[in-house]
């Protein structure tokens, strides 16, 4: 035990369904679990799905996930959607 809060080292990496069919992200449950990942990081590159245009958020896939994700035992490390900003930023960014 490493210590009290934490039994074991988890497993697991980053983690972007939002890029695969239903199908695909299927079998990646059942791949997860036979080797053994118990964490999925996501939200790594996905501030343009989750904010589509200035106004607009579109978190449902996001809530899907880690839905899925808890459904099959793995726990999700919530990442900012950060490393990629949205084309609608780039094109809005004032110059100073």
């Amino acid at each position: 035990m490493i210590n009290e809060k934490l039994a074991k080292i988890w497993y697991g990496g980053d983690y972007n369904p939002e890029q695969w069919d239903t199908e695909t992200v299927k079998e990646d449950m059942r791949m997860f679990k036979l080797a053994g990942i118990d964490v999925a990081t996501v939200n790594v590159f996905s501030w343009a799905l989750n904010q589509p245009n200035e106004d607009t958020y579109n978190l449902e896939w996001l809530d899907e996930t880690i839905d899925r994700l808890y459904r099959n035992g793995i726990y999700v490390c919530l990442a900012t959607g950060t490393a990629a900003h949205p084309a609608w930023m780039a094109k809005n960014i004032r110059m100073c």
